[in-house]
């Protein structure tokens, strides 16, 4: 009996095992068929046969696994979480489903649904599961990045990048976070570097630029942004940067051009279009073409009325609206500026001796007149610096023009301004030989002037002391 006994045990055992065989038989025929249809990118089929086996067996992590994937590659990521979640829950993985590659799928996953934390959660995970995985290191780093978290990105990326020097995505990043922390020297190597081993990675061309801009090495500057717009996600803010530097390197009309190329290009309202506007404006205010500047700089008092002076500057250049002849003088052309600064200067009665201008919104003149009105006597020197500014005016360029007198051998002094003066102006003018004229005083010259000019009146000029501010 016992042997009986024995022998029906076996043939149970066997029984067993037998069906264990047929059934992994069976489901690996069935999963390497599956296998087929998802190389042949037949998903739609690939998911049914995964229900049917997951349905007779819900503990098989590889259907799952499967089944998790074929929804990722078709898109539909909300399905395939829970697949992905079901076989980290089962810890039954394979040679290519392992649990890096399944925790790598549902970061991925969070990171399309915008939970970087979560996501985060999983990289932290992975690097616990493949230490020398520099990729790992780089999504953390960047992912802190994202959430403002500067210093701990820079420490995760220096790590991926101390894996794998060459890492390009690295390199990137690390120079734009040394960028926006002042490091620009450390940010120009890790672009430099990263562009040694891809040259044709342009968006780094603008950090370049940014720093040759910043170092005041503008042409070289306005080279990098060139070279940044011909990537799609840098090509509004490289434009914007090269009309910046071009601004700056006095190449108005070149700054114009790109900016005006920039703002045909702008799809939504943020900074950068901002930063484009404002530039532009700075153009159009330094060629005097002031109805242009004005129209931009009330566009984007609109968006954000607290961006940059452009509030100053509209409460600044209000007088255009209300008074005709301050406009003229703002917008004038270099050449009829100059004639303005004459009439005037021959309205006080002085005589040219020189004039020069500056540039298009300063002119220096030297010019004689008598020392009285009612006798022919001694002519005296008075030297006069006509300024077109959107600025009150301080204390050093008084300073200034008292210092130009004396140079130039004069014994009086003369500052016409298109604004106000500030308070140390007027008060350091008092004790000195020179008479203040601000944007009231010149306005009513003009004023004056035209109604001589038109009438044949004979106007003999003001009294300067009264035009004192």
């Amino acid at each position: 009996m016992p042997n009986v006994a024995i022998i029906s045990t076996l043939i149970v055992i066997g029984v067993i095992i037998s069906a264990v065989i047929i059934k992994n038989v069976f489901f690996s025929s069935k999963l390497e068929k599956i296998s087929k249809l998802m190389d042949a990118t037949n998903y739609k089929s690939a998911i049914k046969e995964l229900k049917l086996l997951i349905n007779k067996n819900s503990s098989d992590s590889k259907a799952h696994f499967l089944l998790g994937e074929c929804y990722y590659l078709t898109g539909n990521m909300e399905w395939a979480m829970p697949e992905y979640k079901q076989v980290l829950k089962l810890r039954n993985f394979g040679q290519h489903y392992s649990e890096h590659a399944v925790r790598s799928r549902l970061a991925e996953i969070y990171l399309n649904y915008g939970k970087a934390e979560e996501a985060q959660k999983e990289f932290l995970l992975m690097t616990k599961l493949q230490p020398n995985n520099y990729r790992n290191y780089y999504q953390i780093g960047k992912i802190f990045k994202d959430r403002g978290y500067m210093d701990s990105a820079y420490k995760y990326i220096s790590k991926a990048l101390s894996l794998n020097p060459k890492h390009v995505d690295s390199l990137f990043t690390a120079g734009e976070i040394s960028y926006n922390q002042g490091r620009h020297s450390d940010c120009a190597l890790a672009m430099t570097t990263l562009l040694k081993e891809k040259p044709d990675f342009t968006k780094a061309h603008y950090y370049l630029g940014m720093f040759q801009f910043n170092s005041k090495n503008l042409g070289q500057a306005i080279k990098e942004f060139e070279l940044a717009s011909r990537d799609p996600d840098f090509r509004l803010p490289a434009l914007a940067q090269k009309g910046r530097a071009l601004f700056e390197s006095r190449s108005i009309e070149s700054a114009i051009i790109e900016l005006e190329r920039a703002k045909r290009l702008i799809k939504k309202e943020d900074g950068v279009a901002l930063a484009i506007r404002y530039y532009l404006s700075l153009c159009y205010e330094n060629q005097r073409k002031l109805d242009k500047a004005i129209e931009l700089w009330e566009e984007i008092n609109r968006i954000n009325p607290n961006y940059q002076d452009v509030a100053d500057k509209l409460v600044n250049y209000d007088e255009l609206r209300t008074d005709d002849k301050i406009k003229d003088l703002l917008t004038a052309s270099d050449a009829d500026f100059i004639e303005m600064c004459k009439n005037i200067v021959q309205f006080f009665g002085f005589t040219v001796l020189d004039m020069n201008h500056k540039n298009s919104n300063i002119i220096d003149v030297i010019a004689t007149e008598s020392e009285s009105k009612w006798r022919n006597t001694r002519k005296i020197k008075r030297f006069i610096k006509f300024v077109r500014t959107n600025d009150i005016v301080g204390d050093s360029l008084v300073r200034e023009v008292v210092d130009l007198m004396k140079e130039n051998g004069a014994s009086k002094s003369m500052l016409v301004i298109s604004n106000k003066f500030s308070r140390q102006a007027t008060d350091y003018a008092t004790t000195r030989p020179i008479d203040l004229i601000d944007k009231d005083g010149m306005s009513k010259l003009l004023k004056r002037i035209e109604k001589k000019n038109a009438s044949g009146e004979n106007d003999n000029g003001p009294e300067l002391e009264n035009q004192v501010t």
